[in-house]
């Protein structure tokens, strides 16, 4: 075999190790990124399901939510401080619902489970006290101007939320 030949079988058996490498990273890219969506999918129902623990802790707050949500609290049947209560239990679920947006957004979290979180938060934003909370809360800048205006705002018109004007989902993976 000449030098020549064997420099062209060497140089060819490098491009296919090249190409089975490429493949291989691929893969686990793929695996790794399929990992993350569900370990962010996992920590986002767990934060909820914490989130429930806490208030099925304190049965009177458990009661109150149920009641409000039900709608059957006026606001003005509820002390100051079952109002301030309430407010920060909003709060805290729309932080909630502000990261599973992000999430979203950057890929890690799936479109279904976006989409079961945004329908979830439709029907609270109904509830006048939540509105009222949520426009206190926008007024004091508490929300990333995104989220406030992707989510937040069509909510609180009773629109679908906005899908996300720029997002890394590759939906394939």
């Amino acid at each position: 075999m000449s030098l020549e030949a064997i420099n062209t079988l060497s140089a060819a058996i490098s491009a296919f190790a090249i190409v089975v490498s490429l493949l291989f990273v691929a893969a686990q890219i793929r695996a790794g990124t399929k990992a993350q969506r569900a370990s962010s999918a996992w920590l986002a129902e767990n934060a909820w399901a914490q989130f429930n623990f806490e208030l099925a802790r304190d049965p009177s707050m458990a009661k109150l939510v149920m009641s409000v949500f039900a709608g059957n609290l006026a606001p003005d049947s509820l002390t100051a401080g079952e109002k301030d209560q309430i407010h920060f239990f909003i709060k805290s679920a729309l932080q909630h619902s502000q990261s599973q947006f992000f999430l979203f957004c950057e890929g890690s979290l799936s479109p279904e489970a976006w989409n079961h979180q945004s329908a979830y938060l439709a029907p609270l934003l109904r509830v006048p006290l939540v509105f009222d909370s949520v426009k206190l809360e926008i007024e004091w800048k508490t929300f990333s101007p995104r989220f406030e205006l992707e989510v937040l705002r069509p909510l609180m018109k009773g629109e679908a939320p906005q899908p996300p004007t720029d997002t890394s989902h590759d939906h394939q993976a």
